[in-house]
């Protein structure tokens, strides 16, 4: 019994919060909206620099999931991807007036 609770397998699984219905993760459908909500304001030409900021709060997302199924190389892309995502809010947002945000 004590193994099976360790490993959170039998009566003792992963909590009912972390999927839909019939074991859709949330991790999953995050993963979706964030990077679809990305790629749209990339695609805006007035609103794309919010695309860095819905690409950004979607990493965690990624990073999680690529490091849990083990795909290391992934893993490695997620956090370029999130370091060039805030490097795209620091050019879009934090410049003050020298950057992308003030033209």
């Amino acid at each position: 019994m004590r193994e099976t609770i360790l490993a959170g397998g039998g009566i003792f699984g992963p909590p009912p919060f972390f999927h839909l219905q019939e074991g859709i993760p949330v991790v999953q459908v995050c993963i979706l909206v964030f990077s679809s909500a990305s790629i749209f304001f990339f695609s805006s030409k007035k609103k794309f620099r919010y695309g860095f900021v819905a690409g950004l709060m979607g990493q965690p997302f990624w990073i999680y999931e690529t490091w849990r199924a083990g795909q290391y190389g992934m893993f490695l892309v997620s956090v370029w991807f999130t370091a060039m995502q805030v490097r795209g809010i620091w050019n879009n947002f934090a410049l003050f007036g020298r950057g992308r945000a003030s033209r």
